[in-house]
């Protein structure tokens, strides 16, 4: 016993010890969703998984802690509200044990409203010209980035290749005329905002300028007046105007309608235009018609002598005539003299003076007045008329000199103002007439001597006129004798150097600035541009030697004196000095010293030194031959010349030639190295150059301002392997092998030791498990100077020089970008090698990459997973990818075509029309695509249909005032059915049963009815039935009381008339059976009794039209399902009618 009570309490025990090993490792649910903000009306689906078979289990759905019907491990909203929105959890059950899951961690989804869209005009106008530009902006708040716009003209969508919140229509014209609006669409999720409000966008034609002329003449002379005016229609005060001639904008201060040229000249002529400028948009009109606008010049007033003479005597006759240009006999004449008017009674273009006397002189000028228009010629030319007493003679001397040389010319003038060629003349010297047989006015002597000297005068004699003038003036005239030039040297010396001056003098007695003088050398006449009595020679040479003579010539007068004396002129060349160096070095050190000396052949104590560094004098008291610098520097340094000037004489030789001193500074070491900035490990050589010859000196190295010693003192400091130690700064020095002298110390190096930089990989494209094909970024970063590296690239610890994809790797960069290949999964790093320094990195980080075998393929599933669906079923395909399935975009596509969906789960609200459809799905990361999945097969069935009847027999329609209705699915199995009941499309919420009621009343015999039935298996509705409207029965019901009446009345009738003729009827004749006075078989089939063939309620046919209703008058009997088709029965038929017949 106590044996049996130890094994029960074991087994009790380890069943406890099952059940609580049980309950710690129950599966949590992960509850997954898609967004958790929607917008209303949105779909999403929440998925619930229990890894790792989920297919193994059933789920049930909360939301705020309400058990909801689904129970799959999706649950999928498709057209969101606030009912949906909540705090979601989702639970499992086992299908195969007894076992449920934990309760999910919540979710709440968040139902937000549908922004709406604003649109507006940024550009200010709706009502436009075309040409303008307008921009619109469609704004939704609150504002994201997510949005992508449509646009709409009229209701039909217009392009916008940037899907942006502006549309810009740079260039209006009349067909963007019309009513805007905009939408918005987010670029990641199916939500879509409702249309904005209206902007009506009107787009008017530019007016037209119209330019007419107010002032009536297109044809003017300058000085008239001129006015234009532009009118644009319609008229507005926004508008400036603009004016142009001949294409050209002439400027117009008041912007207005009207252009005036209150004083037109001829530069107004020109093609006029004008056109209208808006004054608050940026548009303007085109231009206007073309007004030609040609301005004359005021006709000129021609004043002429015809009577010839404008210089008279007293007591001759005068006539003036005035000319106008072209002529016409609209002007009037109007006549001045000396600017005042002179009556003319006649207004004539001729004025005549027929007795002169001197207080006719004056200038006589004319103008023509137009008699038609204000307008006045300008003042004609003016005519000088003079009224003279009888003239004077006058005697000058043309040639000018009344005192003359012998042989020279003289002319002689008598004048008589005013001139004419009817004077004739004489002349007398000392008072005696002299002959002169041209008796012209020029008295000439070709060639004077002494004689020709004497008193002169001349008298005039008129030739038509018995004129004679009184005597001349005296003209005095004077006969000398040529003078002799003399020829000296004010230069002292007749034997000269070359380079020396030389200056002659050339003296003519009595003097005078009127000769010029001419000078020969050898007999041949040399130049000299200044013609002056001085020859000079500013800088002799051999050429001048020979002998020299001058000669006058009159500047004013064509006399010329004889040659002069003879100068015998002899010119010698320049010794020229050499120059030496006798300290021997023509390069030097500063603080050194120099002599150098001046040598002139032949030599001569009469010399004097000159020196010149770089072509300056430089001073020196001694001006001795020698020329000593004690202690040299810098400023020494030049380009040495002498040059000997005579201690006597003007003259100085040629510069010597040229001794090249160069002084230079000590020299100061450079200190240099290819690299500065050096890392461990790594050699550098420090060079230590002194120029321009580094060879003849010896070196002093310093690190840190203290001296160590190098090898044999040469110029190059060399470390094999730097260490930190070996930083610093360095400095070097030099001592001359030859001579004493030590350099300044060089400038400081300073040498920078740091450790080598490590390489950092980082993945630049994230995923470190890829597909072949796909692009894989790595970056091989080196800090600081990433750009002075070569990179090396390592797989498993070995180097390779080509890309997954075969390309070779480029060195120079740090990115390593190739797409995955199978087989080349491992351990991945990087090596920086420096460009210019024997240098290296150390490896880099490792980065673990996997390349899968094959390329994806993703696999669709459906939801729910039914073998088929009934139409108006929502139906979501999920498109699964086995790593990381919310990293992926995805791309769905029917055998038909692509779809535009671009989420995991794909739902369709509604599955009608599309019964055998095949869909496939794409997965998409970055730049890589899977392959496509294999196709699904969506299978959709019809829903079964509804019929309606009228459950009311014929004789309750003849007598009640209800109608009963019958609502009937056409299903293999029909249980579980209830029904909704519409009456003109409003849904009826107070009867769910097969039958409806309604009573007969007038609006009842209007309306329209219709029912749907509904249940919770599947299928779980049904489709509507065919509408049925009460007026049909209403009329049935009259045709079958006039039907009744009449059959009636007929049977009465042939009962009477029976007795009738059976009283009447003879023995012989035969006894021919009833008509049978009902409605036979026969008639049945016509349509104008009982058409019963055109009207059914059976289930999934159209309902007849409302005129049809109206327009035929049909009878059907009500609880008959007739559906009268061609080769029905007509016995069948028959039967149906029985009731009705008896």
């Amino acid at each position: 016993m106590a044996t049996d009570k130890l094994l029960i309490f074991q087994v009790a025990f380890a069943v406890v010890c099952l059940a609580q090993e049980s309950t710690d490792n129950i599966p949590e649910p992960q509850l997954t969703y898609e967004w958790k903000n929607i917008f209303a009306s949105e779909s999403t689906v929440l998925k619930c998984k229990i890894q790792p078979d989920s297919e193994s289990w059933n789920y049930k759905w909360y939301r705020n802690g309400e058990s909801l019907s689904e129970n799959g491990n999706a649950y999928s909203v498709s057209s969101a509200t606030k009912q949906n929105a909540g705090v979601y959890t989702c639970q499992g059950t086992h299908k195969k044990r007894n076992v449920t899951s934990k309760l999910s961690k919540a979710v709440e989804l968040i139902l937000s409203d549908l922004p709406t869209a604003q649109l507006n005009v940024e550009s200010k106008w709706t009502k436009v010209f075309s040409t303008e530009s307008v921009v619109m902006k469609c704004e939704i708040q609150p504002g994201s980035t997510d949005w992508r716009y449509k646009w709409y003209r009229n209701g039909q969508e217009v392009p916008d290749p940037t899907n942006g919140n502006k549309y810009s229509i740079s260039r209006t014209n009349k067909e963007h005329s019309g009513e805007y609006t905009c939408q918005g669409v987010h670029s990641i999720r199916t939500v879509t905002t409702s249309g904005s409000n209206v902007i009506q966008l009107t787009v008017d034609y530019l007016p037209t300028a119209q330019l007419n002329v107010e002032s009536k003449w297109t044809k003017v002379f300058s000085t008239e007046s001129v006015v234009m005016k532009c009118e644009i229609q319609p008229s507005s005060t926004d508008w400036r105007y603009k004016w142009y001639r001949n294409g050209q904008e002439v400027p117009d201060p008041t912007n207005g309608n009207k252009y005036s040229i209150s004083r037109t000249n001829k530069e107004h002529s020109g093609e006029y235009t004008c056109q209208g400028v808006h004054s608050i948009r940026t548009v303007a009109t085109g231009g206007s018609n073309v007004i030609q606008l040609t301005v004359d010049d005021l006709p000129t007033a021609q004043l002429n002598v015809e009577s010839k003479w404008t210089k008279v005597f007293s007591t001759e006759r005068v006539v003036m005539k005035c000319e106008i240009q072209p002529g016409s006999r609209d002007w009037r004449y109007k006549w001045y003299k000396n600017g005042q008017e002179v009556p003319d009674p006649t207004n004539g273009n001729k004025y005549s003076i027929s007795r002169t006397n001197k207080e006719h002189s004056g200038k006589y000028t004319c103008q023509g007045v137009h008699s038609i228009r204000t307008v006045t010629t300008s003042s004609s030319n003016v005519i000088q008329l003079t009224v003279d007493d009888l003239p004077t003679a006058q005697l000058n001397v043309e040639s000018k000199w009344t005192k003359v040389f012998s042989t020279e010319s003289v002319v002689m003038k008598c004048e008589i103002q005013p001139g004419s060629t009817y004077w004739r003349y004489k002349w007398y010297k000392n008072g005696q007439e002299v002959p002169d047989p041209t008796n012209g006015n020029k008295y000439s002597i070709s060639r004077t001597n002494k004689e020709h000297s004497g008193e002169y005068t001349c008298q005039g004699v008129h030739s038509i006129r018995t004129v004679t003038t009184s005597g001349s003036n005296v003209i005095q005239l004077n006969v000398d004798d040529l003078p002799t030039p003399h020829l000296n040297v004010e230069s002292k010396w007749t034997k000269v150097f070359s380079t020396e001056r030389v200056v002659m003098k050339c003296e003519i007695q009595p003097g005078s600035r009127d000769w010029r003088y001419k000078w020969y050398k050898n007999g041949q006449e040399v130049p000299d541009p200044t013609n002056g009595n001085k020859y000079s020679i500013s800088r002799t040479n051999k050429e001048h030697s020979g002998k020299y003579t001058c000669q006058g010539v009159h500047s004013i007068r064509t006399v010329t004196t004889s040659s002069s004396n003879v100068i015998q002129l002899t010119i010698d060349d320049l010794p020229t000095p050499h120059l030496n160096v006798e300290s021997k070095w023509t390069k030097v050190f500063s603080t050194e010293s120099v002599i150098m000396k001046c040598e002139i052949q032949p030599s001569s104590t009469d010399w004097r030194y000159k020196w010149y560094r770089n072509g300056q004098e430089v001073p020196d008291p001694t001006n001795g031959n020698k020329y000593s610098i004690s202690r040299t520097n810098k400023e020494h340094s030049g380009e040495y010349t002498c040059q000997g000037v005579h201690s006597i004489r003007t003259v100085a030789t040629g510069g010597s030639n040229v001794i090249q001193l160069t002084v230079d500074d000590l020299p100061v070491p450079q200190l240099t190295s290819d690299w500065r900035n050096v890392f461990s490990s790594q050699p550098v050589d420090l060079k230590c150059r002194i120029q321009p010859d580094s060879t003849n000196w010896d070196y002093i190295w310093y690190r840190n301002g203290q001296t160590f010693s190098v090898s044999g003192n040469v110029d190059t400091h060399s470390i094999s392997s730097t260490t930190k130690g070996h930083a610093g700064q360095y400095a070097c020095q030099g001592n001359h092998r030859t001579r004493l002298v030590t350099t300044e110390t060089s400038k400081k190096f300073h040498l920078l030791v740091s450790d080598l930089p490590k390489p950092h990989l980082t993945l630049e494209s994230k995923w470190t498990r890829v597909y072949p094909s796909e692009k894989v970024n790595m970056m091989c970063d080196i800090q600081p100077n990433s750009t002075d590296w070569h990179y090396k690239w390592y797989r498993n610890g070995q180097e390779f020089l080509y890309t997954m994809d075969g390309q070779k790797i480029d060195s120079d960069k740090k990115r390593l970008i190739q797409l995955a290949s199978s087989g080349q999964s491992g351990n991945y790093t990087c090596v920086g090698k420096h460009k210019t320094m024997p240098v290296s990195t150390t490896t880099s980080n490792m980065i673990d990459l996997y390349v899968y075998d094959d390329k994806l393929v993703p696999v669709v599933r459906q939801y729910p997973s039914f073998e088929f669906m009934y139409e108006e079923e929502e139906v979501t395909l999920q498109c699964e990818v086995a790593y990381l399935p919310s990293i992926w975009k995805y791309h769905w596509f029917k055998k038909t075509g692509s779809k535009s969906h671009e989420k995991m789960n794909y739902t369709f609200n509604s599955t009608r029309h599309m019964n055998n459809d095949q869909f496939f799905c794409e997965s998409e990361r970055d730049t890589y695509r899977s392959e496509r999945s294999r196709p699904v097969n969506l299978l959709v069935k019809p829903l079964p249909s509804a019929s309606l009847t009228v459950d009311t027999s014929w004789t309750d329609i003849l007598s009640v005032d209800s109608l009963t209705l019958l609502c009937e699915v056409h299903y293999k199995d029909n249980y579980g059915w209830n029904f909704t009941w519409f009456r003109d499309g409003t849904q009826l919420s107070d009867s769910f049963q097969e039958r409806l009621s309604v009573k007969t009343t007038e609006d009842m015999y209007q309306s329209e009815f219709q029912c749907k039935g509904f249940r919770t298996e599947r299928p779980t509705s049904s489709t509507f039935s065919e509408a049925f409207k009460a007026n049909n029965l209403v009329l049935k019901r009259k045709i079958l009381l006039s039907i009744s009446g009449c059959v009636i009345t007929g049977i009465v009738v042939t009962f009477l008339g029976c007795i009738y003729l059976k009283c009447r009827r003879k023995a012989a004749i035969e006894i021919k059976p009833e008509p049978d006075l009902f409605i036979s078989m026969q008639d049945t089939k016509s349509d104008a009794l009982l058409p019963c063939n055109r009207y059914s309620y059976a289930g999934g046919r159209s309902s007849p039209t409302e005129e049809h209703h109206k327009s035929e008058e049909l009878l059907c009997m009500s609880g008959l399902n007739i559906e009268q088709t061609e080769g029905e029965d007509e016995t069948a038929n028959h039967e149906q009618f029985k009731s009705f017949r008896g």
